[in-house]
């Protein structure tokens, strides 16, 4: 995953990207509606991991933060919020893919507890955003994995951890 993450940035980087659209499931996912988070400044705070170093805030992209609200937000249910702590879904990935761009601006936009069709709309109407803007835009869907294919693993081991794994990577290979 780290070496994926750190080729990802070189070729951000390469392609001059000015915005990180992030999407996770580690935010305030809330049960009827998307939601971005709205703070200017965004902190990766690692320390719930360990990790107590001290990292350079990131930028949010307010402006382009406020057309994907108003856009979306007549068609499928979407909020704002403000938490200047990253969720780690979101915070892991954009330490590393940040690295060569300090710079770069980002959007975090959580999941909800909403239908598979939804979140195909948000993608779809974020597109429709991207394709509009004069910014070079990166969309990231960070997401886990079972978690369960060892016996010390948070949730314990589970037989179909593999299986599920093995589905999803390759329902990513075959798009």
């Amino acid at each position: 995953t780290i070496n994926s993450l750190k080729l990802l940035s070189e070729q951000i980087y390469q392609t001059k990207i000015e915005t990180i659209i992030i999407i996770s499931g580690h935010g305030q996912v809330i049960d009827n509606a998307f939601s971005i988070n709205h703070a200017p400044q965004l902190d990766i705070n690692l320390k719930a991991f360990g990790d107590l170093t001290k990292y350079t805030p990131l930028n949010n992209n307010i402006g382009l933060s406020y057309q994907i609200r108003e856009y979306v937000e007549t068609r499928i249910p979407l909020t704002l919020y403000n938490d200047e702590q990253l969720d780690y879904g979101s915070a892991i990935p954009l330490f590393y893919l940040t690295a060569n761009s300090p710079k770069i601006k980002v959007i975090p936009i959580n999941t909800a507890n909403l239908n598979y069709e939804k979140h195909v709309q948000l993608g779809e109407y974020i597109k429709e955003i991207c394709f509009r803007s004069s910014e070079r835009i990166a969309i990231i869907a960070s997401a886990d994995l079972s978690h369960r294919l060892t016996k010390d693993a948070p949730g314990g081991y589970s037989p179909r951890g593999k299986e599920f794994d093995s589905f999803v990577i390759e329902s990513i290979k075959n798009k």
